[in-house]
């Protein structure tokens, strides 16, 4: 019994691990930043912030991350979450389609609180993210995101996106210092062979 819960922490850390790179920090910050600069300039331009968000996430991944850490194989459970977490999402984006097509079609017309929907949806959907990932800074900008929701929401639209232009700048700040400290506490395994010959010297 002993054994199989010390694996299953094991694993767990092994997995948190894959969110200590700060990465995925870094591009919900490019997401807020895009959505709030979006709608102070009413530019597209604003969205090339969340596709370098993207960019670097995917590329980070592959060119920093895996290299330090290797490819991990988990067990059932964890597995069973994420097809779980999939599910949840698909039926969250099945709903905010529905809503956001339904008026569209001339199906319904969306009632005065309409907006509520989406202040409580997202940030929830946000939040089982995090649950099921074991990723609890996932909660933080859960919490950021229905601020600046709640803002657009009863003091306009311009009150949100400042609020959300402040939650991306914090979302890159936090994930730049968990990057730096990544970086330095993981070491390519040339990096930590060659530091470790220096100190043998």
């Amino acid at each position: 019994m002993s054994q199989t819960m010390n694996l299953k922490d094991a694993e767990r850390r092994a997995w948190t691990l894959y969110f200590a790179d700060g990465l995925w920090d870094i591009f919900f910050g490019s997401l807020f930043l895009a959505g709030g600069l979006r709608t102070l300039t009413d530019s597209l331009w604003a969205y090339l912030l969340l596709v370098a968000g993207l960019l670097l996430f995917f590329f980070g991944r592959r060119l920093i991350t895996l290299p330090r850490l290797g490819e991990i194989k988990f067990g059932r459970q964890r597995k069973k979450r994420k097809i779980i977490l999939l599910i949840l999402i698909m039926v969250a984006l099945v709903l905010t389609l529905a809503v956001l097509l339904l008026p569209v079609l001339g199906i319904a017309t969306p009632g005065p609180n309409a907006g509520w929907f989406f202040v409580i949806l997202v940030p929830l959907i946000l939040a089982f993210v995090a649950y099921f990932l074991d990723f609890n800074r996932l909660y933080i900008y859960a919490v950021l995101m229905a601020t600046f929701m709640l803002l657009a929401e009863f003091v306009g639209s311009q009150a949100g996106a400042m609020a959300q232009i402040a939650a991306g700048l914090i979302a890159v700040f936090i994930g730049l210092w968990y990057l730096v400290h990544f970086l330095r506490d993981y070491p390519l395994p040339d990096e930590e062979m060659m530091s470790g010959g220096d100190a043998d010297d």
